[in-house]
This record gives C-alpha cells, sequence and structure tokens, in this order.
C-alpha cells in the first residue's frame, strides 16, 4: 500500500483478491462509518439500528426484499472469480482495518456503535444493488411500500364517494417528488473529451466533473489499482466500490454524467372487479404475486418484529401513490400500477466498471460498453493518447419506442398519473405493451447498443446531464427513443455554457491564449467561474432596474430599496469566484423565479425564443419590453434582495466571505455557484441566517484532466471535500484547501512518480485473507460447508453443519443406515431436517444427496455434490 500527497493511495498486489485487501484497508482507515452505515441500509437494519421512522421502516421493508439472499445468490453467480474475489479481498480489507483499530478507536461518527460489524461480499453485492437502483425502483421506496390491497368491500355509493375524494386529492396533491427524478436531480456532473484537432498537443484530453453531495455514501474515493500485467488503473470509485469508476489508464480516460433518459415506466394494470388481488392480463385473471418481508424495528418499549407484504406483478412491483395523495388509488377498485424496472435484472453492473478499468484501447472501451451493457444510469466519454474521442449514453433504458407510447396508452386515472407527474404510463392490460426485445440487447426489454446515442470524432463531444442531442452541435444526434428525453428543445444553461467555452477556446477567443486545450487551459475553462445566465441577462436587468427602481412595492406595506443591489449588480464580473461581489443578489433573484414555475417561467423571460437551428445561443435577451414582465421582474429582484436582507447578508459582501465550508474551525472560501443559474463550476449550499451559504451540501466533488505525452498519461485531479469523513484525520481537509485556492493534484502514476513523492510511504500488508472455496458469497471462515454452495447456510438441526452437508439426523457424528431410516419415515414430508437441498420437500432428490454422505461424518467439507 503505497500511499502519496493527500492520503492518496497506490495499492499494488499479485491478484485481484490482494488489491482489493488493501483497497478495503485504506478506504475503511479515511471513512470506514460511511460504508458501515451503508451496509446497514443495504440490508435493512436501519429501523433496528437507529429507531423508528417512517422512511427507516420504508427502506428497511423495500432493502429486505430486494437484496434477499437467493437475488445475492444471482448477482454473486453473475459476477466473474476476478470480481467475487475482489469484493470479498475488499470485505476483507475493511475487516483487518476494524480490528486492528477495534470498535473503542474509530472515528467519533461510529465509535463503539453495535451497527458497526465485519462485512462480507454479500455485504458488498447488497450496497452496489442499492446503487444501481438508484434511478428506477429505489427513488419509489415509499411508493411501493404504501401499495396494500383495500381491505372491507364498500357499497356502490361508498365506492363513487371514494371516487370523488380520490379526484379532489388528485387535483391537490403536490406531485413535486418527481420533477426531477429521472435525472437523479440531487446528482449531476460536466464533462468533455476533446480529440486531437481541439487540443494543442493532437492528443486526447478528458475532463471528468462528477457534482455530487459532499457527505455520504455518494461521495468519491481516489485510488490506484495495480496487478502488474492484468490491471493498472487510477481515478476515483464511490463509497464501497471495488473498482474505479471514473479514471483512467496508460491507454484510455473516462467520465460520467447522470443521463436523463428513463430507467422505468408505470403500467396501468386493470383488476378483476371484486377481486383486489387478481389482475386481467390478455384478457385472463392473473394473481398478484404476494412477498411477506419481516424487518425488526426498536422502539420505545424494545424490539418488535413488523411484517409488510408487497404485490407483484409481471410488470414488476405494485405501487400506489398515497404518500402523494393521502388517499389509495387501488382502493378504488378499478386498476393498480406496477413499475417495470429496467435495472433490477441489471447484474452486469459490477462487471462493468472492471471490463473498463481493463480496456488496452478506446476500441475495447467501447466494445465493453456494447457488449456488456451494464452502466445502469449515465452517459460516458473517453479519449485515447492517439486523440480519439466518444460519447454515448450506453445504458440501461427500457425499448419503447414513440409508436408504442402513442399505442399504449393508459386509462383516464393512469393518464392523470403520468399528466401531473411527468412518470412515463403504459397500458398493462396485456402483452403488445411490454417492452420490446432488441437482438442486440443483452437483457429482454432494454435498449440495445444499436440503437443507443454514441458519437465518435476526433473534435469533441460534452455532457452536462442533458440528453444526447447536441453532444456536439455540428453533428446532432436525433431519432432515437422518446424514453431518452426530448430532442430538439432547449438545452440547460449548463450544457450552454460547457458547450461555448469549448468553441470559444478552439476560437482563442476567451482569452486564455492561443487557440486549443492544453491541461492548464482546460483547468482554467473548469474553474472559471463564469455565470452564464448573468452573462446573457445581466445588463438588461441592471438597465431596467436603474430605470424603474430603487423602491419596489411588494405590498403589505413593504418597500424594499433595491439601489444598492442594482449599483453591485452592475459593477460585478458576472463571475463566481471568491473574492466576486454581487452574485448573492443574482442567485436570490433566481430562487425567487424558480420558487414560481421553474423552467417555464425562466424560458418566458427570454425575448428571443428558442432556436433547434443554434442551441447553444437560444433563448436570449431579456424580455423586458412588456410592462407587465418589467414590473414582475422587479419584483423577483425586490423579493431576492429582502431575504438576503432578512437573513443579515449584505448585498456588498464578498462572494467567499458568504459562501464558505468550514472545517475544524478553518473557513474555506468556495468559488462556484448554483447550477440552475448557468454555472459550469457547480456548487450548492443552503442559505443561513447570520451566516451565508454554508456547510457545501453538493457539486464539484472529483475533478480530473487526463491526457498523455510522449512519456504516457498526464493526470491533475482535485477530491473538493478531501479523501477522508472524519475531522480528526489528517486528509479531511488537505485538498479542500487546494480548491479554495484552485490548485489541482499532479497524480504519480507510474513507480518511480509514486517514489519520487514528497510525501511518499509504503506499508506492506501481509495476513490471511478469508477464502471463499464453494463460491457461494460465504467466506470458509464462517461458511458451514464449505465445499458444497450453500449460501442461506441452512442448518435446522442447529448443529453447526449446513443441511447440504449434513446427513447425520441422529446426531451420532456418523452417516449410516440409522439416519437412511430416519430419512425414510418423512420422505414426502415438508421435515426440514430430511430437506436438505432446501426445496421444501424430502424426495428422491434428498436420498440421492443422503446416499453420497453415507458413511461419511457431517462437516463443512463433506462432498456432498
Amino acid at each position: 500500500m503505497r500511499t502519496t500527497s493527500y492520503g492518496i493511495s497506490h495499492i499494488k498486489a499479485d491478484d485481484w483478491g490482494s488489491v482489493g485487501y488493501g483497497y478495503g484497508y485504506v478506504y475503511a482507515s479515511h471513512n470506514i462509518c460511511v460504508l458501515a452505515r451503508e451496509v446497514v441500509e443495504a440490508n435493512g437494519r436501519q429501523a433496528f439500528h437507529f429507531g423508528d421512522s417512517p422512511g427507516r421502516v420504508d427502506q428497511d421493508f423495500f432493502y429486505t426484499l430486494v437484496n434477499n439472499e437467493d437475488f445475492i445468490d444471482q448477482f454473486y453467480a453473475a459476477a466473474s472469480q476476478q470480481g467475487r474475489e475482489l469484493a470479498a479481498g475488499y470485505a476483507d480489507g475493511y475487516n483487518r482495518y476494524l480490528a486492528d483499530t477495534g470498535l473503542a478507536n474509530l472515528p467519533a461518527d461510529c465509535r463503539d456503535q453495535g451497527w458497526v460489524r465485519p462485512i462480507t461480499a454479500r455485504d458488498m453485492l447488497k450496497v452496489f444493488y442499492k446503487l444501481i437502483l438508484r434511478g428506477s425502483a429505489g427513488e419509489l421506496v415509499s411508493l411501493i411500500r404504501s401499495a396494500e390491497p383495500p381491505g372491507a368491500q364498500r357499497s356502490k355509493a361508498g365506492e363513487k364517494r371514494y371516487e370523488r375524494s380520490l379526484k379532489q386529492a388528485i387535483e391537490k396533491a403536490d406531485f413535486s417528488m418527481f420533477a426531477g427524478m429521472r435525472r437523479l436531480s440531487d446528482l449531476g456532473s460536466n464533462m468533455y473529451a476533446l480529440g486531437s484537432t481541439a487540443t494543442q498537443s493532437g492528443r486526447g484530453m478528458v475532463l471528468g466533473n462528477p457534482h455530487f453531495p459532499w457527505d455520504g455514501p455518494l461521495r468519491w474515493y481516489q485510488i490506484h489499482l495495480t496487478i502488474p500485467g492484468e490491471l493498472d488503473v487510477m481515478g476515483a470509485s464511490l463509497h464501497g466500490v471495488p473498482y474505479v469508476n471514473i479514471g483512467f489508464n496508460k491507454d484510455v480516460a473516462w467520465s460520467h454524467t447522470v443521463s436523463p433518459a428513463w430507467r422505468f415506466t408505470l403500467f396501468d394494470v386493470p383488476l378483476v372487479p371484486g377481486n383486489p388481488t387478481q389482475y386481467l392480463y390478455n384478457g385472463k385473471a392473473m394473481e398478484l404475486e404476494q412477498h411477506p418481508v419481516s424487518i425488526e424495528v426498536t422502539t420505545a418499549t424494545g424490539v418488535e418484529v413488523r411484517d409488510h407484504t408487497f404485490y407483484r406483478s409481471v410488470h414488476g412491483w405494485i405501487l400506489d401513490f398515497t404518500p402523494v395523495l393521502g388517499a389509495s388509488i387501488w382502493a378504488l377498485g378499478a386498476n393498480i400500477f406496477a413499475v417495470g424496472d429496467a435495472n433490477a435484472d441489471n447484474l452486469r453492473a459490477i462487471e462493468q466498471f472492471r471490463l473498463m478499468n481493463q480496456a488496452s484501447s478506446l476500441d475495447e472501451f467501447i466494445n465493453v460498453l456494447n457488449d456488456n451493457l451494464g452502466l445502469p444510469w449515465v452517459h460516458t466519454v473517453a479519449a485515447d493518447s492517439a486523440g480519439n474521442a466518444f460519447y454515448g449514453d450506453i445504458s440501461v433504458v427500457p425499448n419503447v419506442s414513440s409508436d408504442k407510447l402513442a399505442s399504449c396508452t393508459p386509462s383516464f386515472t393512469g393518464g392523470q398519473i403520468a399528466s401531473l407527474t411527468g412518470l412515463i404510463v403504459l397500458d398493462g392490460s396485456s402483452t403488445a405493451c411490454r417492452w420490446d426485445v432488441d437482438p442486440s440487447a443483452p437483457q429482454a426489454g432494454i435498449i440495445g447498443s444499436d440503437n443507443l446515442p454514441s458519437l465518435q470524432n476526433q473534435t469533441y463531444v460534452t455532457n452536462s446531464n442533458d440528453n444526447h442531442w447536441v453532444t456536439n452541435p455540428a453533428t446532432p444526434l436525433t431519432g432515437f427513443s422518446p424514453l431518452f428525453d426530448t430532442e430538439e428543445s432547449a438545452r440547460s444553461l449548463r450544457t450552454r455554457l460547457g458547450l461555448k467555452m469549448v468553441e470559444e477556446r478552439l476560437a482563442g477567443s476567451d482569452g486564455l491564449g492561443a487557440p486549443g486545450f492544453t491541461l492548464s487551459t482546460l483547468q482554467d475553462v473548469m474553474f472559471g467561474s463564469r455565470n452564464y445566465g448573468a452573462e446573457l441577462l445581466l445588463d438588461d436587468l441592471v438597465a431596467l432596474c436603474q430605470a424603474d427602481g430603487p423602491m419596489v412595492d411588494l405590498g403589505d406595506g413593504l418597500i424594499v430599496d433595491v439601489g444598492l443591489a442594482c449599483n453591485t449588480l452592475a459593477n460585478w464580473d458576472r463571475k463566481q469566484n471568491a473574492d466576486s461581489v454581487g452574485p448573492q443578489i443574482w442567485a436570490e433573484f433566481l430562487v425567487t423565479i424558480f420558487a414560481q414555475d421553474s423552467d417555464p417561467l425562466f424560458l418566458s423571460l427570454f425575448e428571443t425564443p428558442f432556436d433547434p437551428a443554434d442551441p447553444v445561443n437560444t433563448p436570449r435577451d431579456l424580455a423586458d419590453t412588456d410592462p407587465a414582465i418589467r414590473d414582475q421582474l422587479m419584483q423577483y429582484l425586490a423579493t431576492g434582495v429582502q431575504r438576503l436582507n432578512d437573513n443579515g447578508i449584505a448585498v456588498d459582501a464578498v462572494w467567499g466571505d458568504i459562501h464558505f465550508d468550514e472545517r475544524n474551525a478553518v473557513r474555506y472560501p468556495i468559488h462556484g455557484g448554483a447550477d440552475g443559474s448557468g454555472m459550469f463550476s457547480t456548487i450548492e449550499a443552503d442559505l443561513q441566517s447570520g451566516v451565508g451559504y454554508s456547510p457545501i451540501n453538493y457539486g464539484n466533488s472529483y475533478m480530473q484532466t487526463v491526457t498523455w505525452n510522449d512519456d504516457g498519461v498526464v493526470a491533475d485531479a482535485l477530491l473538493s471535500y478531501s479523501q477522508s469523513s472524519d475531522p480528526e484525520n489528517p486528509n479531511y481537509a488537505d485538498q479542500t484547501a487546494l480548491y479554495a485556492n484552485k490548485q489541482w493534484v499532479r497524480l504519480p502514476f507510474t513507480d518511480a512518480e509514486i517514489e519520487a513523492d514528497l510525501n511518499y510511504s509504503t506499508v506492506t500488508l501481509t495476513g490471511p485473507r478469508s477464502i471463499d472455496s464453494d463460491n457461494d458469497g460465504v467466506l470458509d471462515s464462517t461458511d458451514n460447508c464449505t465445499e458444497v454452495a450453500n449460501p442461506a447456510q441452512r442448518d435446522t438441526d442447529g448443529d453447526g453443519f449446513g443441511n447440504f452437508c449434513d446427513g447425520d439426523l441422529n446426531q451420532d457424528m456418523f452417516v449410516d443406515l440409522q439416519d437412511l431410516a430416519l430419512l425414510r419415515e418423512v420422505f414426502l414430508t415438508t421435515d426440514q431436517d430430511g430437506d436438505f437441498n432446501g426445496d421444501g420437500t424430502v424426495d428422491l432428490q434428498d436420498l440421492a444427496l443422503m446416499r453420497q454422505m453415507f458413511l461419511l461424518p457431517p462437516g463443512p467439507a463433506c462432498p456432498v455434490l
């Protein structure tokens, strides 16, 4: 385990299990509490450890359901041998750190807490599957949990009253939870892949800039993993992921952004009249599957067991909108809604990153994306040393065409839900409206790589979370499924600024020197802190303010003086650097606008409308000639100014004085600003009265700029919140200080570069690594049948030997005729002791297994199969 400056580890080992061991160990040394908490959540144990709350209970039921042991068996079996060894090694390394350190010496967040325990490879898979579902069922947990069939039958009059009350509930409900669902609105990113004609060197270049939370399991962690001759990859991973998610090797660099494509659809399923647990499918009555789940919940009076039954149709889990409506659609008795989740069967995701990490060329990188098709919810860009650039939304998307969307319209209620939530709702009454099968896809019902948007060139490709349409405006991508979001529609301000900055750099018109990118100018572009909304609209707003101000009547006797704010905006540099003066006025002006009706209202402010032929430069110009709009704009400005006044924030305060992150009593002024205002360099923080915008919640996280020279790969990177979440760790704020000063870290990649680092240190970690001889996800150290795959670890007689290797029914430590006689006595019954294979019945298969165990002692290594 070689460590260089800022706590970045370079793990070098001879096999996958060992490199995982080192990774798990160093990760735990920085962030053990984060993963320990995530393991609790992925296993459905929050309410047991942290107490009763609706959100915890809902999540516990859901993750106990989907992360059941049978499913994890399938997930484990789908992984390669390398993947299994890596996950097991990572868990072992984590456990080694836990054992070496002890509960009493862990960080304060989890010190001496009973919920911190050794983990297994199966825990790792549960955490990863939770991440896979983040763009689909994982966003719908409360709705899935709320789905329950109605109780007693109502009279016809009662049904009519309920129908009226439900209609009123739909009309009054707040559907805002769905607004950013497909975009995973709490996640964003920017990325560039620059080809040979866009860089001064003629080499490829990549910018990776994910916008993620600054706390919790969605933080990034920097790592370098090496198995000589097999793996050499560096970059960053989300917490608990044993591969590099965004990074580079000597041949390829890549990054991701969250895609707005849908990962699920709803199906409107008609019920059999009078029977709320039967539905009509292809004209026949079908019984809903019932899946009972039990969890433990700690209350003020002790631990109680709670039960819940989930329901499932051929389309997927049943959900209801009770948490939103306060009333159940299922209770109406006409139809129910099922969620079809394209990522539910995506067992390829973990292998996807292994294949990407090992790719030895851009062609191989693209091929493994297309062939495996395991990325759950992201776009990808990549580039190579030869100057080839690639973009693709090569991710898991339901295969629904425009024609199918038009022909598979739902019921009236389903149409209302679709209209109010923005969700895709299909008729669920027949196979005709199931997702289509694409022969180029590795999974039924998803779009195959032949029909996914992608682009290769030697100029550039970009993405900032809009869809594929103008990844490069010179080559618009059109004609794809509507589930990728609309084409030829207005792009976000951040997308437009990202494209504009590339074009200005290629023209040399941005003040950064000769045309074309270098690593240095790419970093200057990244940290330019330009506010594109201000560039488009601020001059017109200032002119309006100077003409119509300074006193604005907000009603109820409140008159706001916007004179100082207007003058401050006039002098503002239109950037959100730490030394800028005025960004807070613009930020609160836009907050007021977006609080009204979000994008539609914002777009109405522009005089020049959107033009599909010019998506980068339209819409633009403030629509300030209409007196009503002029008055409204002044109202918005005054409301924003008053909000600053009410919170004790000066309109002419320096941005870094009121926009900061405080760590161990040190304030770090943070450049950047909110996404919605047109900031490429995105940072989000809530306004705190008397303080400012702090702490930082979300935004720039792991940032990388990668290229090549004659000696190999060259990479500068930065982790805004630093490697460790522990305030007592030396790597808790060191990179945050760099970020505040726009300083990057040159990443040492070769052995010589690593050993030359001024803070280089190395530790050789040796010790026993757990072995899983039968590949069932249970390590030999705890497996009750080490030679026979028995992931459920069934041991019905409680003697420590699993049923799969325990034919000793009379417990005399030997399998003989007496045991055979006992087996015959329970033949064709459901006796659990004699049901060796766990299929629910003692039958001929169990007799055959008994014969293989005959004259052998029971034991973990009994060779049954």
